[in-house]
């Protein structure tokens, strides 16, 4: 939806622009994907930084969806962080903004305009501050060009056979 080159910025300003001509739904659809898109780009680096390859990485995190995305976070975080903790406070707006997505996607369910346009903002906010503890953290942004690892480096321990 937004790629990595527009810049956050630039998602940012495309977001207040529905918001401002009164595109709520889109912009409650865009701010979780953004979300998402940010904690896949988080684990990715992750993975990088565990010695997994660029190949790699991409093959593990391919069809990864919020769930799954959230359930791997502490595996592969340095110190086993949850990505609730490393979004903070706003977390608590995000699991059920997905499900209103999905519920919406799918056509299962419609929300109030009002209602996408709260859980916009505070997804979006979860966006930033999950940006920003990743930044802290390990000195990466997320909404940048990730480094690329050609030649994986993890150590292979043979001694851990069944016997």
């Amino acid at each position: 939806m937004y790629p990595i080159r527009l810049g956050f910025g630039e998602v940012q300003h495309r977001l207040d622009r529905l918001h401002a001509n009164g595109h709520f739904a889109e912009a409650f659809l865009a701010s979780v994907f953004v979300f998402e898109k940010a904690a896949k780009r988080g684990l990715r680096y992750f993975a990088l930084a565990r010695g997994f390859s660029s190949g790699q990485a991409d093959r593990l995190f391919h069809n990864f969806g919020f769930q799954n995305a959230k359930n791997a976070w502490p595996v592969y975080e340095r110190n086993y962080v949850e990505l609730a903790d490393a979004t903070g406070p706003n977390w608590q707006h995000v699991p059920p903004a997905v499900a209103k997505r999905n519920k919406l996607v799918h056509g299962a369910q419609v929300f109030d305009l009002d209602e996408c346009r709260d859980l916009a903002l505070k997804v979006f906010d979860a966006t930033q501050d999950l940006r920003n503890w990743v930044e802290a953290h390990h000195s990466i942004d997320v909404w940048a060009t990730l480094p690329r690892r050609l030649n994986p480096s993890l150590i292979w321990d043979g001694s851990l056979r069944n016997k």
